[in-house]
């Protein structure tokens, strides 16, 4: 839900992708959760700056899920990852 959030408010659709990931809606969404994270002090455990923002751990969560989305896209055929329209490096969403 997320994703769709921000690929409205940012007038994207989940395929805007180009053969360069960074410019493309699963890349711009990644870094919008980076700039959104909340800042905790390591020590005391206190939100120091962003209140609001993101949790690392649903960072990472919407990132994974956003990397299944378009893998479930493409193996359903609705959506085609190819060399001209890629989201990401598929070695972003491996796991060891």
């Amino acid at each position: 839900m997320a994703f769709e959030r921000f690929l409205a408010k940012s007038n994207l659709a989940f395929d805007s992708l180009s053969d360069i990931p960074e410019d493309g809606a699963a890349w711009l969404f990644t870094e919008h959760l980076i700039k959104n994270l909340k800042q905790i002090n390591v020590q005391t455990g206190e939100v120091i700056k962003n209140p609001n923002g993101y949790a690392l751990s649903t960072a990472r969560s919407y990132v994974g899920i956003v990397c299944r989305f378009y893998g479930w896209l493409h193996n359903s055929g609705i959506f085609f990852i190819t060399r001209d329209k890629k989201p990401f490096e598929l070695l972003i969403c491996t796991r060891n």
